[in-house]
């Protein structure tokens, strides 16, 4: 079930990640699939950091400096 849940968050991520690249808005060339998985690293580790206590403005600029990674 959880390889499952991965597979299915991970294709939804990469379609994201094509449509922004086909609209111009990621620029950052590493593989559709590598970009997916980084991305959901970095969710889950705003669940670990947001259950730790991190206030909102923490987050969100875990999450600007995960988008600015995918513009660099």
């Amino acid at each position: 079930m959880l390889e499952r849940d991965l597979a299915r968050r991970l294709e939804a991520l990469r379609t994201v990640i094509e449509i922004g690249r086909r609209a111009g808005d990621i620029t950052f060339t590493r593989d559709s699939g590598d970009l997916a998985r980084f991305l959901n690293a970095v969710i889950a580790g705003i669940r670990v950091t947001a259950q730790g206590g991190a206030d909102r403005a923490a987050l969100e600029s875990i999450a600007a400096t995960a988008v600015d990674a995918l513009t660099a």
